[in-house]
């Protein structure tokens, strides 16, 4: 068993009610947090929806790229999770490309 944040971790699903006004969440690994703050990683993902980019697999990508070119050396892994609320953060938002 791990345990994420004040959560359990179990090999089994299971859901856990968000505040509604979570509009996204950011897994990485320490590669990452090594470069990032919290706050940096949340305004890099924040920025870019809101300029219109809702593929969010670019958006990660683009955030490992910048980590490497401020110097992390170490094992980089992200992925972004778009809620409900995060949807309005994009002007044209249609439908986010899933990969």
């Amino acid at each position: 068993m791990r345990y994420i944040g004040n959560l359990l971790s179990s090999p089994f699903p299971y859901l856990i009610p968000h505040p509604t006004f979570l509009q996204f969440i950011i897994i990485c690994c320490d590669g990452v947090w090594d470069m990032l703050d919290n706050q940096a990683c949340v305004r890099y993902v924040r920025t870019r929806l809101q300029a219109g980019m809702d593929d969010l697999t670019e958006i990660g990508k683009g955030l490992l790229d910048h980590c490497l070119e401020t110097g992390s050396r170490d094992n980089m892994t992200c992925v972004i999770v778009l809620l409900e609320a995060g949807e309005k953060l994009i002007p044209t938002k249609q439908g986010c490309k899933v990969s």
